[in-house]
């Protein structure tokens, strides 16, 4: 018998330098390696299969998803991406539901000459014209598969066929305008047929003024200019926008998502003449009817019935992520009497109480065969269970004007937050409460309720609460839950920001250390295993609080999503899944999430609040213009208003003028405007939770006082007293608090330290290792690490480099201090002296806190790289990389420190006169515990422990002198202290000051960014540019007449706007001839002839200080 013809084969040609093409590169990129594993997977099916092309039906869809473990939609997306990038054809894809290429066929006729088959392409879907082929290609008709209907698009929809419409046309993209709009991929919308144009007969004419449109809208319907403006956000062209108003203008009881649902149903599939042969079958084999859908908590539910005629039966619930499916059964919602024949009435709709966020009433016709004039409507209340369950159980009456008084409810409104359906300005202080003691929570918390205030907003510190996987501590200054019950408690609303990610100058900006075990993980993308431990650490959060909503009877009225994500990157597809995973968590509740007002619209999401992030001084108006043109609805909240700033060690104390703070909450307030107030009270950063500053390395101090209206020892400011005179304009007829009693601080007298453990004396077991690690990979989060080698003979002086220390390495030969590497003003490389083979290199790094913002969070502790020693041998350098070395981990804990062998302090300077790294214990008495500051003026570098309570980082080059020491912690009688010095101290000594030393700065470096004498001529320099920029605050972009490369940057001010001798910016970037912004990780200002060190915010490094919002 004869053989079937082969269409496919066994195997194809694969090129080796793949990897460098861009369009996979970018495929990686967007989708990780599951996008490359997709790809390549229909690759090999298309060459397996038919030889040059697949039709990819609903069974290819389920083999692949299933092959690779995916869900089925997020495989769609990769096959989406691949055809808008170009890896496979999207015309093709769009109109046959195929996936080919150019390339693809190309490759099929080279191995089909290869091979001596005969070369057949569908003439549909033939790309390769006769002319450019190198061998024969049959052409032949695509067949026709009944069986296996191909799907393209984001979502597979039920498609509608289109017929040309006989009235002239308005241009959009290549096609027309549609006769009815069939789907759209998301948020999906079927348009009704009211809204059929050739049905209404009505002559949308092609050449219809968009301008008087837009006129006759900006008089008539709001609702318009809101369509005009999210379109514009859509990036869509001016011919999609304008049929879309048209639409719009025509029908003005269309409701907009229909209008947006045209535009982008025309945009994937550009014309209407065919159908898009795309669809989703549903309830397979069952018989259902009457169906009625509403959303909530963002999954869609549909309610429906049986297929009995007149009799009664049983309902059914089921839910889905998409409108269009699939949709997944849950069983029958009605509970009570006769709820198996659901009250003897039929599902007809379900609707939203306005003003009500979880407020549903389930609406049902109840017909009576026999007596029609006696059917009547039946109206009952949806519950929903804390579990997720959603019942509607039977009721003989009910009235709804009290139904859900108990229940409270906070959402957005037009132009305005509704509290329980009411307009609500929020006035919220935030407040961080692992950096205030648990004892003084209660007391600061009126401190702010007493400003005025009527929310607290406070972030959730993932490592606070999960020092390791699965270990997770609510309890002490991490127990959340009673944070939010005395908000409660002192008529306080909750604003809930669970990150994970936070920043907040604290440590890795809240991510916990581990993470950075698994060396490759993506922090703050898709990464699976970062997106699996997120998952577990907000369920475990929202185990503490979701029952603590509003909805539940509990203070928090808003949650927030993922946090400033637009410094860090445009993703949307991750911002979308810590959206989903918060919105499981806190059912019903109102999500936001905020950026800043140049990069919001990066990864703003449709169905969240957006608010602004900005600083005192900066013009509101001019921060809020591009939310209000995209959303001239929704009300206005400035997330984050800035009261002051964070210090940095080496760097002036940072002050913002209180004027400028209190003039920028009455502007606000006289418009409506809500905000919170970052900080109202700082706190500290305890033990070793202080963050560090990028671009560059710029460690944070102990203190977060953050010069806020009150202060890191909750004492009142004069900031605090002119912002309550002002808050109490905005009171609403209420009296403002009383303000609580503070505490005073207390002196206590000069003491001097008896008992030292010298760090060389009491180093813990090695570990042998031949190649330089991270302390991470030793599974240390915190402290410092020895790294300890013995040198091969160097006869003559070398250079040792260190790639690189994270983060102050101290280098010592054979016990001899050689020199230190501070990161801070990134230094790698010192001068080491001839030694003798064997002779011992010790290198001792301290870990500080990780970066807290931008790329560089994923900051590594330790020496991350190598360690080599270059020699100079007949003028030629020669560098030996380092190997065999001996660790010493000397994690930051009190057990390890308080364990180390202590003896009585004799000399304060070992046998070579140098300071003695290690420990150093104390005691004094205090008659009367109360707060007080110790003062550390004469000690090095290192942390201190009172009574076992870490209390933060001291250095001796300021500008921080003092620890602040809460008298909570403090006992009657005698108080331990122990200080671990990395340097050692000069003098022994500390004593308890009634007011903090933050402003005394003890640095050698000039903080001017100019040599004494120094000037920079530019004399023999050629502009590449020369332009002007208009006066006035925001971004200002100028372009180069082509790309230019190089090293250094200069910008050289001719003039200022006002005539005067100062022309100043906030901040700039460069970008790149794709018009993005080049890092600015490695930024340092060489050179400024013009700054003011003495000020804050006036020196030439807050050119990239990320302050954009202040001047």
């Amino acid at each position: 018998m004869g053989r079937i013809a082969r269409k496919g084969f066994e195997y194809y040609r694969a090129e080796t330098d793949r990897f460098r093409d861009i369009k996979i590169r970018k495929l990686r990129k967007e989708h990780s390696c599951a996008g490359y594993a997709i790809y390549q997977y229909v690759l090999n099916e298309i060459y397996r299969v038919e030889g040059c092309y697949i039709r990819f039906t609903q069974d290819e869809l389920f083999d692949c998803a299933e092959y690779w473990n995916m869900r089925e939609e997020e495989v769609l997306r990769i096959i989406n991406y691949c055809t808008e990038t170009g890896l496979f054809n999207a015309g093709i894809w769009k109109q046959y539901g195929i996936l080919t290429g150019h390339s693809i066929q190309i490759r099929y006729v080279s191995m089909c000459h290869a091979a001596k088959r005969k070369t057949v392409i569908p003439e549909e879907i033939n790309l390769l014209s006769e002319e450019k082929s190198s061998f024969p290609v049959s052409r032949a008709q695509l067949p026709v598969e009944a069986a296996s209907v191909p799907i393209c698009g984001s979502v597979a929809v039920t498609s509608v066929p289109f017929t040309e419409p006989s009235e002239a046309p308005v241009p959009l993209k290549e096609g027309i305008l549609p006769e009815k709009t069939g789907f759209i991929p998301e948020e999906s919308v079927n348009i009704p047929e009211a809204y059929n144009i050739k049905e209404r007969k009505e002559n949308i004419s092609s050449s219809s003024s968009f301008t008087s449109v837009q006129e006759k809208t900006d008089e008539e319907d709001n609702s318009i200019r809101t369509l005009k403006s999210d379109l514009e956000y859509l990036n869509l062209k001016d011919d999609q926008i304008r049929w879309a108003c048209i639409l719009k203008a025509r029908y003005p009881a269309m409701p907009l998502e229909y209008a947006i649902a045209a535009v982008k149903d025309s945009i994937r599939n550009g014309d209407y003449l065919k159908p898009t042969g795309r669809y989703t079958r549903n309830f397979v084999k069952q018989s259902r009817e009457a169906p009625a859908v509403f959303k909530y908590n963002g999954k869609y539910y549909m309610l429906s019935s049986g297929c009995t005629g007149w009799d009664p039966n049983v309902a059914e619930l089921a839910v889905a992520d998409s409108i269009m499916g699939q949709w997944t059964t849950i069983g029958n919602p009605c509970t009570g009497p006769d709820a198996d024949k659901t009250f003897y009435a039929q599902s007809t709709y379900v609707q939203q109480v306005y003003g009500k966020g979880n407020a549903y009433i389930a609406m049902f016709d109840r017909w009576k065969k026999k007596n029609l004039e006696d059917s009547r409507y039946v109206w009952l209340p949806l519950e929903f269970g804390k579990d997720g369950t959603i019942t509607i159980p039977w009721r003989d009456s009910w009235d709804p004007r009290t139904q859900w008084e108990e229940q409270g409810d906070f959402s957005a409104g037009k132009g305005t937050f509704l509290l329980n359906g009411k307009p609500f300005v929020i006035k919220a202080a935030e407040l961080h409460y692992p950096r205030i003691p648990k004892a003084y929570w209660d007391q600061r918390i009126k401190l702010c309720k007493a400003l005025g205030m009527n929310t607290i907003c406070l972030y959730v510190f993932w490592n606070s609460h999960e020092s390791q996987p699965g270990v997770f501590d609510f309890t002490g200054q991490n127990d959340l839950a009673e944070f939010c019950r005395l908000c409660q408690q002192n008529d306080m609303y909750v604003i809930l920001r669970p990150g994970p990610y936070v920043c907040a100058e604290w440590e890795m900006g809240g991510l916990p250390w581990w993470l950075l075990k698994k060396k490759d993980i993506r922090l703050r993308e898709s990464d699976p295993y970062f997106m699996e431990r997120v998952g577990i650490f907000e369920k475990a959060v929202a185990e503490q609080v979701a029952g603590m909503t509003i909805q539940n009877g509990g203070p928090i009225i808003m949650v927030q999503v993922e946090n400033e994500y637009g410094s860090y990157g445009e993703d949307k597809g991750y911002v979308s899944q810590i959206r989903d995973i918060v919105r499981a968590n806190y059912p019903g509740v109102a999500l936001f999430q905020c950026d800043w007002a140049s990069n919001f619209t990066k990864n703003g999401l449709h169905d969240l609040v957006w608010t602004m992030n900005f600083g005192t001084g900066a013009n509101i108006d001019q921060q809020f213009a591009p939310l209000k043109k995209l959303r001239p609805d929704s009300p206005l909240m400035c997330s984050e208003f800035w009261s002051g700033w964070f210090d940095k060690w080496g760097a002036n104390h940072e002050t913002r003028p209180a004027a400028d703070m209190i003039a920028g909450i009455d502007e606000m307030l006289s418009k409506g405007i809500s905000f919170s107030l970052y900080m109202t009270h700082g706190g500290t950063n305890w033990g070793h939770w202080a963050g560090a500053n990028s671009p560059g390395f710029a460690p944070d101090v102990t203190s977060y006082d953050y010069d806020a209206p009150i202060s890191e020892s909750g004492q009142t400011t004069p900031k605090y007293w002119e912002l309550r005179k002002v808050l109490s304009k905005y009171m609403n007829g209420e009296k403002q608090a009383k303000v609580p009693a503070l505490i005073k601080p207390i002196r206590i007298p000069s003491f001097q330290f008896t008992e030292m453990a010298p760090l060389f004396d009491n180093l813990p077991a090695a570990k042998k290792d031949r190649n330089i690690r991270t302390m991470e990979e030793y599974n240390q989060g915190f402290g410092s690490i020895l790294y300890r080698t013995t040198l091969p003979e160097m006869k003559t002086p070398s250079l040792l480099t260190v790639n690189d220390a994270h983060d102050y390495a101290q280098v010592f030969l054979d016990g001899k201090y050689i020199g230190k590497l501070d990161r801070r003003n990134g230094e790698k490389q010192l001068e080491f002296p001839a030694c003798p083979k064997g002779a011992r290199l010790d290198i001792l790094v301290e870990a500080m806190g990780r970066i807290n913002f931008g790329r560089a969070i994923k900051d590594f502790k330790g020496i991350t790289q190598s360690v080599e020693l270059t020699v100079d041998i007949d003028g030629r350098p020669f560098t030996c990389n380092l190997k065999d070395w001996e660790v010493y981990n000397l994690e930051d804990t009190y057990d390890f420190y308080k364990n180390m062998k202590f003896q009585p302090i004799g000399s304060l300077k070992d046998e070579l006169g140098q300071r003695i790294p290690g420990c150093y214990r104390a005691t004094f008495k205090v008659n009367k515990p109360s707060d007080t500051f110790l003062n550390f003026e004469t000690w090095g570098k290192g942390l201190v422990y009172v009574n076992g309570h870490a209390m933060g980082r001291i250095w001796e080059i300021g500008p921080q002198q003092t620890l602040y020491i809460p008298g909570c912690w403090l006992k009657k009688g005698e108080n331990e202290v122990i200080v671990f010095d990395i340097i050692g101290p000069k003098e022994v000594k500390s004593e308890g000051l009634s007011e903090p030393l933050l402003d005394q700065l003890l640095v050698t470096k000039p903080l001017t960014h100019r040599n004494e004498g120094e000037n920079l001529d530019l004399s023999g320099e050629q502009p590449v540019l020369s332009d002007s920029f208009n006066p006035g605050n925001g971004w200002q972009e100028r372009k180069f007449d082509q790309p230019v490369t190089g090293r250094y940057v200069c910008l050289e001010a001719l003039s200022a706007q006002d005539g005067k001798d100062l022309a100043c910016i906030a901040e700039m970037y460069l970008l790149d001839e794709n018009g993005e912004r080049l890092s600015r990780e490695p930024w340092i200002v060489n050179y400024a002839d013009s700054e003011d060190v003495s000020h804050v915010n006036c020196s030439a490094d807050k050119i990239f200080d990320l302050q954009e919002s202040t001047y």
